[in-house]
């Protein structure tokens, strides 16, 4: 023959709630209200993100600066990626 564990009469009646208690349904639709749209003022504004200023006028320059500017651009995309991928540290070659 087994043991019964004394229980206390609050503890049987914890357990009676929580049988008996009235269930809810936790996949209940609540209904929310609309969102309106905010927009800041004008006056904060940003003129370079609106496209307000004037273009920077840029001096002209030689072809083999272009060149060795793309060149360098090149280089530092490829250690970049290097960098970032582990790949193509030790070797920067292509077959």
């Amino acid at each position: 023959m087994g043991y019964i564990a004394p229980v206390t009469n609050y503890q049987y009646s914890q357990y009676a709630e929580r049988v008996i208690s009235k269930g809810y349904d936790p996949y209940r639709f609540v209904p929310i209200n609309r969102i309106k749209p905010s927009t800041n003022p004008r006056e904060y504004d940003h003129p370079i993100l609106n496209g307000q200023t004037h273009p920077i006028k840029r001096s002209k320059m030689s072809q083999e600066q272009s060149i060795s500017s793309g060149k360098n651009k090149n280089e530092r995309l490829e250690k970049l990626q290097s960098q970032l991928t582990g790949k193509g540290i030790f070797y920067n070659e292509s077959v």
